[in-house]
Parts: structure tokens; sequence; C-alpha cells
């Protein structure tokens, strides 16, 4: 069977980045804790590129923000409805 994977992309302001990685903790605890396999967050740095589309424009960033991708592994479909209910 295989693992079922939820993502996430949202900008936050660049002075705010500590606070959200707080809360990002407290939330990736939550998730383990009800049954997910892994938490992840991580920051955009770094990631324009030429001729393709990434992080910061997809998530509409603007000059003081910058690009946030988290996402949840669970053991299922299933399990992640059970967990996120």
């Amino acid at each position: 069977q295989m693992t079922y994977v939820d993502g996430f992309l949202l900008p936050v302001p660049k002075d705010k980045i500590d606070e959200y990685q707080k809360i990002a903790h407290q939330a990736g605890a939550i998730w383990k804790e009800h049954g997910a396999i892994a938490y992840w967050e991580t920051v955009g740095d770094d990631i324009a590129v030429d001729q393709v589309v990434h992080f910061s424009e997809s998530a509409k960033c603007k000059a003081d923000e910058i690009p946030v991708f988290a996402w949840i592994i669970y053991p299922s479909r299933e399990e992640r409805d059970r967990i996120n209910a």
C-alpha cells in the first residue's frame, strides 16, 4: 500500500518566520501524535530558476515574504481522513 501526502504552499512574512516555525513545530507534533508518519516544513531560499514557475511566484509572495512548503505523510488515504477528522 502506498503512503498519502498532503502538501501546502504559503507565503510567510520574512520577519515572522521564527514565529511561524514555532507554530509549525507544534502542529507537526500534533499530526504525528494522531498517526501521521512525518511532517515537514521547508522555507524557500534562492529558488528562482529561469523558465520555471517557482514557489515564490506560485505562493504569490510579496517582496517581504518567503514561501513555505509543508507536507504531511500518512500511512494511507483512510488514515489521513481519520487523522484530519
